[in-house]
Parts: structure tokens; C-alpha cells; sequence
């Protein structure tokens, strides 16, 4: 997992306003995107002070729709906003159909909880849920527990459907075991 000071990259702790944004947008592709193999990049936020819905929506929210534009298996992870940031974000992200995930809590270096923010409806938010629960699990291994000997629900067609949806928004990885895919979240594979 490889950290990126905002901050740093932006030579500022106040990044207030769209022209700003399309400026430093620059900036956070060429971080994001300094090398194409698949990983994890924690957004460090700590050093930023005041960041605006209208900076967010010229500056970060493109780089996250060029992950899925392009399908580019690279996993956001933010942590370090403060509240007033974090809810700026949450209406672009709510705004834009968005999702991140935001890391609560961590310990040199390590996230011990996350929580997705933006918008993710109820049944994306449970799949995501029971990912969370146990990653490292196949569409097949969701179907046959939400059975539980019984007739489904959910079909696994549904199940892959979800997961999917999720791996697009670049909330859950995947790997390819056999005939099936194996999808985790990609701040507990590291």
C-alpha cells in the first residue's frame, strides 16, 4: 500500500474552488498514476485544512472515474479528512454516484476500519458489507450462504451482479482462482 500526502502534492493546506482543482488535477493523476501495476493508495488528508465540494469535483472525483473508465485495478483509500472536508467530499461523491472508502482507524500504518462514503444503495452497501466480513470470497460462496439449505433470494447471477458493481467502483479487488473470481477488500489484502 503506498501513501500520498495531499498536502505535499498540492503545496498547500487550503484547496478551495474549481480553477484550483483543474490546476492541481495534474498533480493527483501523476501520483495516482505514477506506475500502472495494481495497489492500494492511501489519499493522506491530514495536512489539508479546508477542501471544497467544488475542488473535490475538479481535482479528485475525475481521477476516481478514470479508474473505472479505464479499468485500472487501483484502490482508493482516504483517511485524514477532517469533518468539514469529509462532508464536502460526501456531497460530490452522493452527487457524482460515487463511493470510497474512508479509513476510521489505523496503527502504523495499517487500517483497522474503514467505512465506505459516498453513494452506495442499501443492497451494494450489504454485499459490501459481507465482503468486508469475509474477504476473500466468490459469488458462489455468497449464493450458497445466503441459501443456507434452503432456495435463494439472491441468485448467484444477482450475487456476481453486485459484485461486480462494487469492483467498478473500485471498492473491492478481484483475482481470478480456477473458473471463479475471488473479490476482497483491498485494504485487508495488503
Amino acid at each position: 500500500m503506498r501513501t500520498i500526502d495531499v498536502g505535499k502534492i498540492t503545496n498547500s493546506d487550503m484547496l478551495i474552488g474549481s480553477g484550483r482543482g483543474r490546476s492541481d488535477f495534474p498533480r493527483f493523476v501523476e501520483a495516482a498514476f505514477v506506475a500502472l501495476e495494481p495497489e492500494t493508495i492511501l489519499w493522506d488528508w491530514s495536512n489539508v485544512r479546508v477542501a471544497t465540494a467544488s475542488y473535490f469535483a475538479a481535482a479528485f472525483v475525475p481521477v476516481m472515474r478514470m479508474l473505472s473508465a479505464a479499468e485500472l485495478e487501483k484502490y482508493f483509500v482516504l483517511f485524514g479528512l477532517n469533518e468539514n472536508c469529509k462532508d464536502e467530499l460526501e456531497f460530490v461523491l452522493e452527487t457524482e454516484g460515487l463511493a470510497v472508502f474512508f479509513a476510521e482507524n489505523m496503527r502504523d500504518g495499517r487500517i483497522l476500519s474503514a467505512r465506505p462514503i459516498g453513494k452506495l444503495d442499501s443492497v451494494h452497501a450489504q454485499t459490501l458489507d459481507r465482503v468486508i466480513r469475509r474477504s476473500g470470497i466468490s459469488a458462489k460462496r455468497l449464493y450458497a450462504d445466503s441459501a443456507g439449505g434452503k432456495k435463494a433470494k439472491v441468485g448467484k447471477t444477482a450475487w456476481i451482479n453486485r459484485l461486480v458493481a462494487l469492483h467498478k467502483l473500485r471498492l473491492i479487488t478481484r483475482k481470478r482462482v480456477g473458473k471463479e473470481y475471488i473479490y476482497a477488500v483491498p485494504y485487508l489484502e495488503v
